[in-house]
């Protein structure tokens, strides 16, 4: 039991599935209030320090992101709540939801890739999940850099730009010598008989 600012008691019970019916409830009615999206092509993101995390969909927007992919973007969006890191948690989510959105595959957890692009033309809750154990993701999540282009082309590129650099520094000292060495037959001057 617990009174509210007004003096009323209410009673409620606190489980996770009233806590997540009450979030999903509230999320998804301040979403619908709100009107942000002109097609109801918006999501709105509700967090509850204590309580929980929920992702309220417009319906343009359940089309391109289903319920897996939303359970897995919290899920892992929660290891940073946990820490409250409440900023860094909140980028994820957008982050992953923006790449998504555009098309473009999330590595949503380790060994597994979704990929937008691979969905059923029907475009329903479908999703296909595919192994990625591809270097260039690995080394992506590592430094958080992305490559435009693989990394193997990176190092042949490199490895191609130490050999011109190489090449040219040798170049450079093969005409300082030439030239210090100047011309020999400056250096002797005929003499005359006398």
């Amino acid at each position: 039991m617990k009174h509210n600012a007004s003096g009323w008691k209410s009673y409620f019970f606190r489980n996770k599935d009233t806590v997540r019916i009450a979030a999903e409830t509230f999320a998804d009615s301040l979403r619908q209030r709100q009107s942000r999206g002109q097609c109801d092509d918006d999501l709105l993101i509700f967090l509850s320090a204590d309580d929980h995390t929920w992702t309220s969909l417009g319906a343009v927007t359940k089309r391109y992101l289903s319920d897996d992919v939303v359970s897995a973007v919290t899920s892992n969006a929660e290891s940073y709540f946990e820490k409250e890191d409440y900023l860094n948690g909140i980028r994820y989510m957008v982050d992953s939801y923006t790449t998504l959105l555009k098309g473009e595959p999330l590595n949503l957890n380790s060994g597994w890739s979704f990929d937008l692009q691979e969905i059923l033309p029907s475009r329903k809750y479908a999703t296909k999940f595919r192994p990625s154990w591809d270097f260039h993701d690995y080394f992506q999540n590592i430094t958080g850099w992305h490559w435009p282009i693989p990394h193997w082309a990176v190092i042949v590129i490199g490895v191609v730009l130490l050999l011109l650099l190489l090449a040219f520094s040798a170049f450079v000292i093969y005409r300082c010598v030439i030239y210090c060495k100047g011309d020999r037959r400056a250096e002797y001057t005929m003499g005359t008989r006398m």
